[in-house]
């Protein structure tokens, strides 16, 4: 991925070919780049070392060890230091996780806190005084449990009187900003949403602005931004309520809130100073855009870059709501075919889950299933982000048969509505989709064809294979581990294939990818086609956990095509 800048002149590309940029630590990443007074300091992606764009384009190697990743960077009050999270492998096992400081110029880290399993979000204030990370240990993913840390940096640069502020393995703790007067501001998720707080040292911890809605999401990337300061008590924040984004303009002064106009879309990446705020917003119609909002109030947001028209559009939408399994209320986006009259032929996509979250925004597999004359049922089962803490946590050792059971009441909602035709079910999913895809098989076999994408379909080699920042998730998702628990065998795609129905599967493989790693999906087909399961592989040498290139992405939509183009038999 190459990184690019927006001048008065337009858009420059800043980093040369043979220059790519992306962080691998957890191996999803993030925050792998930082504008600094001397240069852009970013992660290559080859090597993962630390390298600097100066201002006349030439690049430098400023840092990096060969068993180290880096992730999250963040400034320091000198501009030839930064700090970012440290992953250290030192032979078998587990990596080492860290908060390191990084001299550029002597190209050299060291480490300022070491101890706990994982860090994130490492902050100095500005006088470069304090610092202030996040940490959390195994069994617990961020989203469910972490700590949040502040220490004072000695004369010689270590962290000393270390603190926990905030934070238990009850409690989620996101995304620490040192404020313009001095307070730490941070999301956390004791009132069961993830909402904005302020700690002082000297009157202890607030409540600012609380909704019932989601502030920042579940970090399986590092560097996310969901909030910023625009003067010293504006504060713009992208909430999320039941899967629609909502931009608000909060005033801590006088504890209010203003919500700023925004279209049905996806807002990430929020980025505030004084004079602007920048987001990247994915909507329903366009291509993705970089939005600027001026700081005064009303005025609608003006394209910074991207937000093209996108053709071919069959119809946006429609969020809906039905009900689930113990009380819950399951919310889903539907896409109706145009010109075609009810009930339709379906199609379930599964999203990427566990904690994933479908929106309206712009999907172009979505959008060429619709225009093959499907509709599609994108559903938010339990589990997913932006509906509250009790609503990701219904999914706790339920993993494969409470989702199932959401998407089964999807289904029979919308046959009940007369919207879709129960002989004529098609599924998609990816990745933990894939999976939760495959349990609806052996739950539901009543589908005519399965597309998926790099599926989890051995839990016990998961649980060994996962790197390490998820290697313990299978504990929350299925209870107990695979040494114990016979969840693993009772629920495995791969022990279960017997019982999957004699449909076609479309499957797509990265050759590269370190999260399901393409031994297993072959395992997987090769027991399928002794069991005469009508399947195919797909395999991708240069992709990983997650398909980028443009002739790759093309093949799949071609092969989709095929697959749910499938002559239609008598049931």
């Amino acid at each position: 991925m190459a990184l690019f800048g927006i001048r008065p002149s337009g858009l420059v590309r800043l980093t040369p070919p043979g220059y790519g940029v992306r962080s691998r630590v957890h191996e999803y990443g993030g925050g792998a780049y930082l504008p600094t007074p001397h240069g852009t300091v970013f992660v290559g992606d080859l090597d993962q070392a630390l390298y600097r764009v100066l201002g006349d384009g030439q690049i430098e190697r400023v840092g990096g060890h060969a068993s180290d990743r880096y992730g999250d960077l963040s400034t320091h009050p000198d501009p030839n230091r930064i700090v970012a999270v440290v992953e250290r492998r030192c032979g078998p096992g587990e990596p080492r996780n860290a908060i390191g400081l990084c001299n550029l110029s002597e190209q050299r880290c060291t480490l300022l806190c070491e101890g706990a399993d994982f860090y994130l979000a490492p902050r100095i204030d500005a006088e470069g005084r304090r610092i202030c990370w996040i940490e959390w240990n195994h069994p617990d993913l961020p989203w469910q449990g972490t700590r949040l840390r502040v220490g004072r940096l000695s004369g010689t640069g270590e962290i000393v009187e270390g603190v926990t502020v905030a934070g238990s393995r009850t409690e989620s703790i996101l995304e620490p900003v040192w404020g313009p007067k001095g307070g730490l501001y941070f999301l956390s998720d004791r009132s069961g949403f993830s909402n904005l707080y302020c700690w002082h040292p000297g009157s202890g911890t607030q409540a600012l602005c609380p909704k019932r809605a989601e502030l920042g999401r579940p970090p399986w990337n590092l560097g996310q931004s969901s909030y910023g300061f625009s003067g010293t008590k504006t504060v713009w924040a992208a909430f999320v309520r039941r899967a629609q984004s909502e931009l608000w303009r909060l005033n801590l002064a006088e504890g209010s809130s203003r919500r700023i106009f925004l279209p049905p879309g996806d807002l990430t990446h929020l980025c505030v100073n004084r004079d602007r705020v920048v987001g990247l917003f994915s909507p329903v119609d366009h291509a993705p855009a970089i939005l600027v909002w001026p700081r005064g109030r009303g005025e609608r947001p003006r394209i910074l870059r991207g937000g093209s028209v996108l053709p071919g559009i069959s119809r946006a939408p429609e969020s809906i709501e039905f009900p689930g399994s113990r009380g819950l209320r399951i919310q889903a986006f539907f896409y109706r075919p145009p010109g075609a009259t009810p009930p339709f032929p379906l199609l379930i996509r599964c999203h990427g889950g566990p904690t994933a979250m479908a929106t309206p925004a712009h999907d172009a597999r979505i959008q060429g299933w619709v225009g093959l004359g499907l509709s599609v049922l994108d559903v938010n089962y339990r589990g997913s982000s932006g509906f509250g803490r009790t609503y990701r946590e219904a999914l706790a050792g339920a993993w494969g048969d409470g989702e199932v059971d959401d998407i089964a009441s999807g289904i029979r909602f919308l046959v009940q509505q007369g919207l879709a035709q129960k002989t004529r079910l098609y599924l998609a999913g990816s990745s933990a989709g894939g999976f939760t895809a495959l349990r609806t098989l052996l739950r539901y076999p009543h589908f005519r064809a399965v597309s998926l994408f790099y599926p989890v379909t051995d839990l016990r080699s998961l649980e060994k294979t996962a790197p390490k920042f998820e290697s313990r998730y299978g504990q929350f998702l299925l209870g107990g581990t695979a040494a114990d628990s016979r969840h693993y065998d009772l629920r495995s795609p791969l022990a279960q294939a017997a019982r999957l129905p004699r449909i076609p599967l479309l499957i797509f493989q990265g050759l590269e990818d370190p999260v399901v790693p393409p031994r297993d999906t072959r395992r997987f087909v090769r027991v399928l086609k002794r069991l005469r399961v009508p399947v195919r592989l797909v395999e991708f040498a240069d992709e990983g956990h997650g398909f980028r290139r443009r002739e790759n992405l093309a093949r799949i939509v071609e092969l989709e095509r095929e697959l749910f183009s499938l002559p239609v038999h008598s049931a």
